[in-house]
C-alpha cells in the first residue's frame, strides 16, 4: 500500500519489487534528489519511509552521500554507526540492522537511490548488491522516460493547471513524502528553484512528473 491518503504509483510498484527482488527481511524506499533537496517517494512499508524521511528532512545519511557521489554506500552494523544518529536510532528502532544504499543518474541535476533496509541475519553480499544496482537503474530508466514525456505532452489545461495549485500540489507530495510541514516543502521546492534559476512552478511541475500516479 501507499504511505499515507495517496494513490500508489509506479515508484511504490518499484520499491515492492526492489525489496522482493533482495529477498526475505528486506524492505525498501526510493529517494529523488534534484539540486541538493531530496524528497522520499515511494517505500515497500511504512518502516523504511519512516528511516528515509529522517533523511530527507536531515539532508544527511548513506542515501544522501550515495546520491551525492553516486556510488553505493553500505552500512553493514547499523549499531555501530556514529555518523547519523538520529537516523541510526531510527533503522535499529523499526527493527532494521544494515542499510545499502544504491544510486543511479537520471540526468545532470538529478539522481535516485533505492534504499534497503535489512532485518538481522541479512548480509550485503555481491548478488544482493548487483540486484540494488539492477533496481536503481530500472528507477532512473523509468523516471527519465516520464519526464521526458512530460516536456512532450501538451495536456489540456483546467484549474488544476493554474500556477499556485501545480505548487500546492508539489508541495503535499513533498509534506508526505518527508513528513514535513507544508512552510518546510514550500522551502525545500524554493531552494530547489534558486539553485536551478528556474521559475518556482517549473520546479513543481517537474517534480508532480517524476512522482506520476501512472502505472
Amino acid at each position: 500500500m501507499r504511505w499515507g491518503n495517496a494513490m500508489r504509483t509506479y515508484l511504490d510498484d518499484h520499491a515492492a519489487r526492489a525489496a522482493a527482488g533482495i529477498g526475505p527481511g528486506v524492505q525498501a524506499s526510493i529517494t529523488v534528489r534534484h539540486h541538493g533537496a531530496t524528497v522520499r517517494v515511494a517505500s515497500s512499508d511504512g518502516r523504511a519511509a519512516a528511516c528515509d524521511q529522517v533523511e530527507a528532512r536531515t539532508e544527511d545519511g548513506p542515501c544522501i552521500i550515495a546520491m551525492s557521489g553516486l556510488d553505493p554506500v553500505v552500512v553493514p552494523d547499523v549499531g555501530q554507526e556514529w555518523r547519523w544518529p538520529t537516523w541510526s536510532r531510527t533503522v535499529l528502532d523499526s527493527g532494521f540492522a544494515s542499510v545499502a544504499a544504491v544510486p543511479a543518474p537520471v540526468e545532470r541535476t538529478v539522481a535516485v537511490a533505492v534504499n534497503l533496509y535489512a532485518e538481522p541475519g541479512v548480509s550485503w553480499d555481491p548478488p544482493r548488491l548487483e540486484a540494488g544496482r539492477g533496481a536503481a537503474e530500472a528507477v532512473a530508466v523509468d523516471v527519465r522516460a516520464r519526464l521526458r514525456a512530460a516536456v512532450l505532452a501538451e495536456p489540456p489545461m483546467d484549474d488544476t493547471d493554474s500556477e499556485p495549485a501545480i505548487v500546492d500540489r508539489a508541495v503535499g507530495v513533498i509534506m508526505q513524502g518527508n513528513g514535513c510541514d507544508a512552510p518546510t516543502a514550500r522551502a525545500l521546492l524554493t531552494m530547489v528553484a534558486f539553485r536551478d534559476e528556474r521559475p518556482l512552478v517549473d520546479v513543481a511541475a517537474f517534480l508532480l512528473a517524476t512522482v506520476s500516479h501512472s502505472r
